[in-house]
């Protein structure tokens, strides 16, 4: 799911980057993300984890830049 606040957006695993452009679009917002030729990217995951390189990086600066925080999952599991 997706969810945009006034200055943030949250993004939940399996978000894919043609979504989180129409939803941003939707409240005329711009996000910093991948390039949209492959709309099908996940949003949360490894772009965003190998530092968030952007065509509006020189401007805005690096996807990890612009991330107010990363939650994830901790497993435990017993072997």
């Amino acid at each position: 799911s997706i969810e945009t606040l006034s200055t943030a957006i949250t993004l939940e695993a399996g978000v894919q980057w043609g979504a989180a452009y129409d939803a941003v679009a939707a409240v005329n917002r711009t996000i910093v993300g991948a390039h949209p030729v492959d709309p099908s990217i996940g949003a949360a995951g490894g772009w965003l984890m190998g530092g968030g390189h952007s065509a509006l990086t020189p401007t805005y600066g690096l996807g990890t830049s612009r991330s107010n925080r990363i939650l994830h999952p901790l497993t435990t599991s017993l072997c």
